[in-house]
Order: structure tokens, then C-alpha cells, then sequence
């Protein structure tokens, strides 16, 4: 993040010999660390100042993080009333569906019993006609052959008479 700027070189300790040199070594010492310790605090204040500055940057995505975060639940709230309301809305037509359908139901099965009733009528009526034409055919078929009879005499008289006129 911070980049350290590197501290100047520390001075040579001077020899023992002369003591102006050595008030010069000790002035040059605190020069030294007064120039180091304004580098590190000129540091530091660079790293405050980015510090700062990510926390204006992060405040300023934690608001639009929020908003976001706010349109974000009521899109959330109004998808969930649509869903609601057209869930209600399936339910609704479900029961008239299913409603309509039974009474539908109802209709053709009331339909089917009547249908059912008038076959078993018809199918009555049908045996019952077939038993008089049975009953018909068979007293025609004894018509005939009572008739048929009837012929087979008159015929065999009629040839016995004719027999006889020849005799």
C-alpha cells in the first residue's frame, strides 16, 4: 500500500580526538533522525491519506451498496406480490375449471343413464317384436302349410276323380 521512502545514511562516528567533531557527530545524529523521523511521519501521513481515501471510497459503496441492496428487496417484494397474485389468479381458474368440469361430468353422466335407459327400452321393444314376428312367422308357416295341404287333397281328390272318369 505504502511505500517507505528510504531513511539517509547515518554519518561516520568521528574520531575521539577532536570534541568539535564529536558535537559535530552528535548535531549531525539528531539532523539525521529529525530527517528520519520527518520521512517516517511524511510516510505515515501518505498511508492516513490512502487510508482516508479507501474509506471515502468504501463509504461511498456501503451507500450504493445499500441502495442497491434496497431496490434489490423491494423487486424481491414486488416479484413475490406477482407471484401471489398470479398464483391466486391459477388457483381462481382451477376451481372454475374444475367446477365447469364436474358439472360437465354430471351432464354426460346424466346423459349416459338416460342413454342406457332408452337402449334397454329399445332393446325390449326389439326382443318383443322379434317374438311377434317369430309368433307371425310361425302361424304364416302353418297357414301355408295347412294350405299346402289343403292343395295336396284337392289335387289328389281331383286326380282320383279324373282317375276314375277315365276308368
Amino acid at each position: 500500500m505504502s511505500t517507505k521512502k528510504k531513511a539517509p545514511k547515518m554519518a561516520k562516528k568521528p574520531s575521539k580526538k577532536n570534541v568539535l567533531d564529536m558535537q559535530a557527530y552528535e548535531d549531525r545524529q539528531k539532523e539525521e533522525k529529525f530527517q528520519n523521523s520527518i520521512v517516517e511521519l511524511n510516510n505515515l501521513k501518505e498511508y492516513l491519506a490512502q487510508r482516508h481515501s479507501l474509506l471515502v471510497k468504501s463509504v461511498a459503496n456501503r451507500s450504493d451498496c445499500h441502495k442497491r441492496l434496497n431496490m434489490l428487496r423491494v423487486e424481491l417484494e414486488t416479484q413475490k406480490g406477482d407471484y401471489k397474485s398470479v398464483s391466486e389468479e391459477m388457483k381462481r381458474q382451477y376451481k372454475t375449471m374444475e367446477s365447469e368440469m364436474s358439472v360437465k361430468v354430471h351432464l354426460l353422466e346424466t346423459k349416459l343413464a338416460c342413454c342406457k335407459q332408452k337402449l334397454r327400452e329399445t332393446e325390449a321393444k326389439l326382443l318383443s317384436t322379434r317374438a311377434e314376428t317369430m309368433q307371425h312367422l310361425k302361424e304364416k308357416q302353418k297357414e301355408i302349410d295347412l294350405l299346402h295341404h289343403k292343395q295336396n287333397s284337392i289335387q289328389s281328390f281331383y286326380e282320383k276323380i279324373i282317375h276314375r272318369m277315365e276308368e
